[in-house]
């Protein structure tokens, strides 16, 4: 799939007449995506300077898309109850994430420690643990746990 600006193109030609000089950056992205009833073996991003895919004509069909494209790695928010001078103490805290870490060495091993704090909820709760190996293989666990007042 090619898109300018969130415009796909499906005249691939168009793009080797585009001025180079207009386009930002270009996001690759290899894999099959499917959208509507086709597949496509990857997606090329043209992203130009002003997002307003200047010198294409597009048909009244078009359509447009919001994508935001590769985002940078961000720290997960998780307060520290275990500090006595934490001001988190006195703050009600109603999250429904309680961890997500996308990076965890298990350096082999089958079973991981993870230490996290739990919202103000209480009840019973269902964990999802979810990931893939270095090989590239699917794993993922559940588990019930109970959060008592």
């Amino acid at each position: 799939m090619l898109l300018v600006d969130g415009v796909p193109i499906s005249d691939h030609n168009v793009i080797f007449n585009y001025d180079p000089l207009l386009v930002e950056r270009i996001d690759i992205y290899s894999g099959y995506y499917t959208f509507s009833e086709s597949i496509f073996n990857g997606i090329v991003f043209f992203h130009t300077y002003k997002h307003d895919y200047p010198g294409l004509r597009v048909g009244k069909d078009t359509q447009f898309f919001d994508y935001e494209g590769t985002l940078p790695k961000r720290h997960f928010y998780m307060p520290d109850y275990r500090d006595p001078q934490s001001v988190y103490k006195r703050l009600p805290d109603y999250r429904h994430t309680l961890l997500w870490m996308p990076e965890v060495e298990t350096g082999g091993q089958s079973e991981v420690i993870i230490p996290f704090t739990t919202s103000d909820l209480t009840g019973s709760f269902l964990v999802n643990v979810e990931g893939i190996t270095v090989t590239g293989e699917p794993v993922s666990g559940t588990a019930l746990i109970e959060v008592i007042p």
